[in-house]
């Protein structure tokens, strides 16, 4: 989703929707990911650490282009990745729970990031 986005804006949104999609998609795999058993917070395992690591460079990176853009500059990347983050994990969230309809993630990235 990020490489076939233009610009660093897009690919910000581009990769909130992607995973609020994927959240949608696969409910199961999607809590998985977050279970405690499974995926321990600051523990992963062997096999779940490199992802984890992609997935963390993946927004670290291109928060570090957005807040070189005009109208993000100046603001903290690592709290801007943690809003970004919580705001997507949280509406992927309510999209699996049945709280808020799939077609609402497009619009409200677009109301984040511009």
């Amino acid at each position: 989703a990020v490489a076939a986005a233009a610009g660093t804006v897009e690919k910000v949104r581009a990769l909130g929707l992607a995973y609020v999609s994927y959240a949608a998609a696969h409910p199961q795999a999607f809590a998985l990911v977050f279970d405690p058993d499974y995926c321990a917070a600051g523990a992963p395992s062997a096999e779940m650490a490199p992802l984890i690591t992609r997935n963390e460079e993946l927004l670290g990176s291109l928060v570090g282009e957005l807040v070189q853009e005009p109208g993000y500059e100046g603001r903290d990347p690592m709290a801007l990745s943690a809003a970004l983050w919580s705001t997507v994990h949280g509406m992927a969230q309510l999209i699996t729970l049945g709280h808020l309809p799939v077609e609402a993630a497009q619009p409200a990235l677009d109301a984040l990031v511009r």
